[in-house]
């Protein structure tokens, strides 16, 4: 009986998306429109006629603030060395 030259159980590589450098860029650009958006809650908030739109970049804040702590959490998983 012939023996496989391929090991069955191979480690499999993470696609280039899910890599920390990718991860990386994705907290450094989602931290960028989070401090726009903080600014833009403060100029909305200065001048009289856009108080009504103070939610539009609320809203910016709130979704880049999010993204931003998932794509940390999964920079700092994967620098610890958990799976996942």
């Amino acid at each position: 009986m012939q023996t496989y030259k391929d090991p069955l159980f191979r480690k499999k590589e993470a696609p280039w998306y899910r890599s920390v450098p990718v991860y990386m860029l994705f907290s450094l650009i989602f931290g960028a429109v989070t401090s726009m958006g903080i600014i833009g809650i403060d100029v909305a908030a200065g001048h009289e006629q856009y108080r009504g739109y103070v939610w539009v970049p609320a809203v910016l804040v709130f979704f880049a603030a999010f993204l931003l702590g998932l794509a940390l959490i999964r920079v700092i998983k994967r620098k610890r060395g958990d799976s996942s």
